[in-house]
């Protein structure tokens, strides 16, 4: 029953933050219940978890749908000839967002989906 109204939850949110989701059974729920509503969602944010629920991250245009699983880093190594790739803002943002205090974090997620187009 809980499990029901938490997906029936997702289904009519607009946003979906989710932390610390490193316990399998949970993660496999979490996409399971996630996964349908992510692409209507405006902003899906997990951090830090295990890669197959970090995939469902999305915030506006970025998308982590393609994260792999190949390097100690969490990622595939890139192709040899591939560009590399700029900074991201986002990136940036969670980069410093990981230094900064747990209420701080949360005030400048907030300040950063405020900005975001609709």
């Amino acid at each position: 029953a809980n499990f029901e109204a938490f997906k029936k939850d997702v289904q009519d949110a607009n946003v979906f933050i989710g932390s610390l989701i490193f316990v399998q059974d949970l993660a496999e729920k979490v996409v399971e219940a996630v996964k349908p509503a992510r692409d209507n969602m405006d902003a899906c944010l997990i951090f830090p978890s295990m890669p197959d629920v970090m995939k469902l991250n999305k915030l506006g245009q970025f998308s982590l749908a393609s994260l792999g699983v190949g390097n100690e880093k969490g990622g595939e190594e890139p192709a040899a000839d591939a560009p590399k790739k700029k900074n991201s803002v986002v990136k940036d943002f969670f980069k410093a967002a990981s230094k900064a205090s747990p209420a701080t974090f949360e005030e400048n997620l907030l300040k950063l989906l405020r900005t975001l187009p609709t």
